[in-house]
């Protein structure tokens, strides 16, 4: 409910955002996803035989972009499609879970704990590392 509240809320410079549900942002969620997922079946292609290592990589990258954006969205003046078109969208459709799991489960118990422990310890400090340099208060991309 809180994404929706949130979603209709007056932006900065007037007007509202339109709501999380409408076919704009649905689109915008729908075109992210599309290309997200398409850049890790690439990168996934393009190391071939590598896949746990692949997945483990895309995984931090976009738990540390995540983790900036996140930041980047507690700004007033973050625009509304940030988070439905990067968060939700292109970092949803690239990071995978599911991928994981299917490893972790093929891997057998020892060897599925390992994989799932090796996710959290790396891809919880990159989120964490990705907001922390975003936070620091300038934009990415604006020098020091």
């Amino acid at each position: 409910m809180e994404g929706l509240a949130r979603a209709a809320m007056p932006r900065p410079g007037g007007g509202r955002a339109p709501s999380a549900l409408s076919p704009v942002v649905l689109g915008l969620v729908a075109l992210g996803g599309g290309i997200g997922a398409v850049l890790r079946h690439a990168l996934t292609l393009a190391v071939a035989g590598h896949s746990v290592a692949v997945i483990l990589v895309i995984n931090i990258v976009g738990s540390g972009v995540l983790g900036g954006l996140s930041a980047r969205l507690a700004r007033p003046d973050a625009p509304f499609w940030l988070r439905p078109v990067f968060g939700v969208g292109l970092l949803g459709g690239f990071t995978t879970f599911s991928s994981v799991m299917a490893d972790a489960a093929a891997a057998g118990p020892a060897g599925g704990a390992v994989q799932i422990l090796v996710q959290v310890v790396t891809c919880v400090p990159a989120a964490a590392l990705g907001h922390g340099l975003v936070a620091r208060g300038k934009p990415v991309g604006e020098g020091r």
